[in-house]
C-alpha cells in the first residue's frame, strides 16, 4: 500500500457501523439466543430435566458435529491451495471423509455406552446422525446464500427447534419422540429449501466453483472454534443427563452475554490499518480503547441481568436448584472474559500474532483434555469452574501481552494510560 493510500484511507475516516460485522449476523445471533432460551423453559415447564437434556443434548452436538467438519474442510482446502495449487485436494471428498469419521467414531462411543447422555434413548443416536447430516448439507448451501430470508428465518434455527418442540396446544403433554419427530421434519424440510435457494443464486458451475474457493478460504479457524466449543464435545461422555440438562440450559443463559456483546462484531478488521496523523480518532489503538471499554460497561451489565434471571429461574429446576445456581455462575463468569479483558482475538490477529494466539487455544484445550482424562469423575459444578478458569486464564494471558506489547489496556484501564487517545 502506498503512502498517498494510507494517506487517502486517514482522511476518508473509518465509521465501525460499516464494518463487516453486519446488523444481519448479530440479529440472527440474537434470534438463535432466544429460541434456545424458549425452547429450554417450554420443556422444563411441560416435562422435566432428562427431556429437556436430551433435546438440547442431541440438537447442541448436531450443530457442532456439523460445524467441526466443514471448519476442517475449509481450513485443509485453503492450506493445500496455498502450497500446491495444481494438486488442490477436492473440498467435498474432505468433508465427506471428515463427516464420516466424526459420525463412525460417535456411533461407535455409543455402541459401548461411552456416551452417557444417551444411554436411556436409543432412538437419539438416530435422530444425532440425521440432523447432522441434513445441518451439514444446510450449512454448506448457507455459505452461498446472502439474502435477508436466510439471515433471519433460517440461519437462526433454534428459533425453529423451539416453534417445532414445543407442544401445541400450549400446557398440553410434551413427548419427546413427537419433538423429535417433528424437529427432524422440520430441519429436512430447511435442508431442501436451502438447496433451491442455491440453485436460485449460483447460476453456473464457474460461479459455483469461484464461490466455492473464495468461500473457504475465509472459514474460522478450527482450533479456536474447538476452544469455544470443546465442553459440549465432551460434556455427553462424561455426566448422565439430568446434570447435562442442567450445564446446558446455564451455558446457554449466560451465552447471552455473548449475544449482548454480538453488535461489536470484527469491528477492528475493518478499520484503517495506517491513518494519517490528523486523524487519530479512528486509528487502531483509539479504536481498540474505545470497544474495551464500551465492552466492559455493556457486558457487565448483561451479566448482572443474567445472573438475575437465573436466580428468578432456579426453582424450576427443583432438586438441581443449587446445582444449577454453581454452574450458571461459572458459566457467566466464563462468557465475561471479553467484557473483563478485551477485544484482545481481533487485536491479535491485527499485530500478526496468530501464532501466539494458536499456542494459548492449544495449551487451553491442552489442560481441558488432560483434566478429563486424569479425573473423569467429576461433578458438574466443578466441570463448569475448571472451563471459566480456563477461559478466563487464557483471556488474561492474551490481554497481558496485547497490552505489553500495543499498549492497548483492557476495559476501565485504558483510561489511565497516555498513550491511548480515547477522544
Amino acid at each position: 500500500m502506498t503512502a498517498s493510500n494510507r494517506h487517502e484511507m486517514g482522511d476518508k475516516g473509518y465509521s465501525p457501523l460499516s464494518s463487516r460485522s453486519g446488523w444481519r449476523d448479530g440479529l440472527s445471533k440474537v434470534l438463535n439466543g432466544s429460541g434456545f432460551i424458549v425452547l429450554s423453559t417450554s420443556i422444563l415447564l411441560e416435562a422435566g430435566l432428562r427431556e429437556i437434556g436430551i433435546v438440547l443434548l442431541i440438537l447442541c452436538m448436531a450443530e457442532i458435529s456439523s460445524s467441526i467438519p466443514i471448519i476442517l474442510s475449509c481450513w485443509c482446502r485453503a492450506n493445500v491451495e496455498n502450497k500446491y495449487s495444481s494438486k488442490a485436494s477436492d473440498f467435498d471428498f474432505i468433508l465427506l471423509w471428515i463427516m464420516a469419521l466424526l459420525i463412525v467414531f460417535v456411533m461407535l462411543s455409543n455402541s459401548w455406552s461411552l456416551i452417557a447422555g444417551f444411554r436411556d434413548y436409543d432412538f437419539s443416536i438416530l435422530i444425532y446422525v440425521l440432523i447432522t447430516v441434513l445441518l451439514v448439507h444446510i450449512k454448506i448451501n448457507g455459505r452461498f446464500i446472502t439474502n435477508l430470508f436466510y439471515s433471519i428465518l433460517i440461519k437462526p434455527r433454534f428459533m425453529i427447534y423451539a416453534l417445532l418442540a414445543t407442544p401445541l396446544p400450549l400446557g398440553s403433554r410434551f413427548y419427546i419422540e413427537q419433538a423429535s419427530v417433528k424437529v427432524t421434519a422440520g430441519v429436512l424440510l430447511i435442508a431442501a429449501l436451502t438447496f433451491l435457494m442455491r440453485k436460485s443464486y449460483l447460476r453456473d458451475a464457474k460461479t459455483e466453483k469461484i464461490s466455492s474457493i473464495q468461500k473457504t478460504k475465509r472459514g474460522v479457524d478450527p482450533v479456536l472454534y474447538i476452544c469455544r466449543n470443546v465442553d459440549l464435545l465432551i460434556i455427553a461422555f462424561i455426566f448422565e443427563i439430568e446434570e447435562v440438562a442442567v450445564y446446558l440450559v446455564a451455558r446457554g443463559l449466560a451465552f447471552s452475554i455473548v449475544l449482548g456483546l454480538s453488535s461489536f462484531g470484527r469491528i477492528l478488521i475493518g478499520a484503517p490499518r495506517y491513518p494519517n496523523k490528523n486523524n487519530v480518532k479512528y486509528s487502531i489503538d483509539a479504536l481498540a480503547a474505545r470497544l474495551n471499554l464500551a465492552i466492559f460497561f455493556i457486558g457487565s451489565g448483561v451479566a448482572m441481568g443474567v445472573l438475575a434471571a437465573g436466580k428468578l429461574i432456579a426453582p424450576l429446576f427443583e432438586a438441581h436448584q443449587k446445582v444449577f445456581l454453581v454452574v450458571i455462575f461459572w458459566s457467566v463468569a466464563r462468557y465475561s472474559a471479553k467484557a473483563l479483558f478485551g477485544t484482545y482475538e481481533d487485536i491479535l490477529a491485527l499485530k500478526g500474532m496468530d501464532a501466539l494466539a494458536l499456542t494459548l487455544n492449544l495449551c487451553f484445550l491442552t489442560g481441558v483434555f488432560l483434566y478429563w482424562s486424569l479425573l473423569p469423575h467429576q461433578s458438574v459444578e466443578r466441570f463448569a469452574m475448571v472451563i471459566a478458569f480456563g477461559q478466563l486464564m487464557h483471556a488474561a494471558l492474551s490481554a497481558g501481552i496485547v497490552a505489553a506489547r500495543c499498549g492497548i489496556w483492557p476495559g476501565p484501564t485504558a483510561i489511565f494510560f497516555r498513550q491511548i487517545k480515547l477522544l
